[in-house]
């Protein structure tokens, strides 16, 4: 387990780089990022009703405490593309910076519902919510959202603006799938088929 926690793409590097962002915050259409005035005006022009004149004080505050910020899958396409979350952690409240190269690690630019499908499409073990493993580090979904199931019977998600990067109890939530993610290495657990899973992909 130590040596997985390590090791940059495996479930337990990945579910350690989730909980380091927790408190950051949502910002619509951005893949862990650095926040910066160049980035909300940018994000602004392409996403204006989620950048709206009254969450400009919030995103400017955001951008003077040095934070660093994501979507729902953009947590998830922001761990790959940043080399495992190389310097991200670093980065929060410092001048410090990092890199992200898109598309890296296999992971590709989809949306929330699109990355299901494609995760489906490569074969990944899926299912509906009542057979949910306890394998942290797969993603869960409801339409047109994704978060991670760390374990334990709770998520971290990147909610949305109000919230930011959170804890929640997978109960409290209205997911309807879990599915594992074709870049993701989840060692033993990966190999292990939950019930329905065969069903469910015949369905």
């Amino acid at each position: 387990m130590s040596e997985r926690i390590n090791t940059p793409y495996t479930s337990e590097h990945f579910v350690a780089f989730c909980l380091s962002m927790l408190g950051q915050p949502y910002w619509y259409g951005t893949v862990v990022y650095k926040c910066s005035e160049s980035l909300r005006s940018r994000k602004a022009k392409q996403y204006p009703s989620h950048y709206k004149d009254s969450r400009t004080a919030r995103y400017k505050q955001d951008i003077a405490n040095k934070k660093v910020c994501a979507d729902c899958v953009g947590l998830i396409k922001g761990y790959n593309w940043t080399s495992g979350g190389v310097g991200v952690r670093e980065a929060i409240g410092t001048d410090k910076t990092f890199s992200s190269k898109y598309g890296g690690n296999g992971c590709p630019d989809k949306s929330a519902n699109g990355m299901f499908t494609y995760a489906k499409n490569k074969g990944c073990a899926w299912g509906t919510m009542d057979s949910l493993p306890e394998v942290p580090g797969i993603a869960l979904r409801s339409d047109g959202h994704v978060g991670v199931y760390i374990g334990g019977g709770y998520a971290l998600e990147e909610r949305g603006f109000s919230y930011g990067c959170v804890k929640t109890r997978v109960k409290d939530r209205s997911w309807t799938h879990w599915y594992f993610l074709p870049f993701i290495d989840y060692g033993e657990a990966g190999n292990v088929k939950p019930p329905q899973t065969e069903y469910a992909l015949g369905s």
